[in-house]
C-alpha cells in the first residue's frame, strides 16, 4: 500500500520546522548600547575615559562587546582596554582585555563601507544580580594620547538564551 502525503500537511511542517530553527538560530538581543564618536576620528587622551549610564533589568546571562570602528589612517598593533561596571547597590566589576590588531585573537573584524570594525568581547558571560541602572566605565590604557583613525566605540550587551 502506498501513501501520499498531504501537499498542506508537508507545507505546514515544514513553515513550523522554518520558524523552530529560526527561533533558536537567530539574531543576538541586545538589551543596551550606547556609542560613542570622536571629534576628526580621533580617540585622544582628554576622551580616554567614557562614562555612560543604562538600565539592565534581565534574569539571562549576557555578553558584554565593543565595537570599534576604524578609517584606513588607524594604525597601532593593540589597543588595551577596561570596562567596570558598577550597580546601584555599590558593586562593582571591572574587566581587562585587549583589541590585538596583528593576531587578532579573540576578536572579528569585518568592514562596513569605508570603515573597519573590530568586535572584541569583554565579558562572555556576565549576570547582571542587581535589577536597575548601572554606570559602564570604559578605558584605553593605550600609551599614546591621540588615538588618531578611530570613528567611534560601540558598548553592547546582548542576553544569551539559557540552554
Amino acid at each position: 500500500m502506498h501513501r501520499t502525503c498531504n501537499p498542506i500537511l508537508a507545507l505546514l511542517l515544514i513553515v513550523i520546522s522554518c520558524i523552530t530553527i529560526g527561533c533558536h538560530t537567530g539574531k543576538e538581543k541586545v538589551i543596551a548600547q550606547e556609542t560613542f564618536s570622536f571629534l576628526n576620528d580621533n580617540w585622544n587622551f582628554e576622551q580616554r575615559l567614557i562614562t555612560f549610564e543604562k538600565e539592565i533589568d534581565s534574569d539571562k546571562p549576557c555578553k558584554i562587546v565593543l565595537d570599534l570602528f576604524c578609517t584606513k589612517e588607524f594604525i597601532a598593533e593593540s589597543l588595551p582596554v577596561t570596562l567596570s561596571l558598577y550597580d546601584s547597590e555599590g558593586g562593582e566589576a571591572h574587566r581587562s582585555n585587549t583589541f590585538d590588531f596583528v593576531q587578532k585573537k579573540d576578536m572579528t573584524e569585518k568592514t562596513e563601507g569605508d570603515l573597519t570594525v573590530y568586535s572584541l568581547p569583554v565579558y562572555a558571560k556576565k549576570y547582571f544580580n542587581v535589577h536597575g541602572k548601572y554606570k559602564f566605565r570604559l578605558l584605553h590604557t593605550y600609551y599614546n594620547y591621540n588615538l588618531l583613525g578611530i570613528r567611534s566605540i560601540t558598548v553592547k550587551v546582548i542576553e544569551l538564551e539559557m540552554d
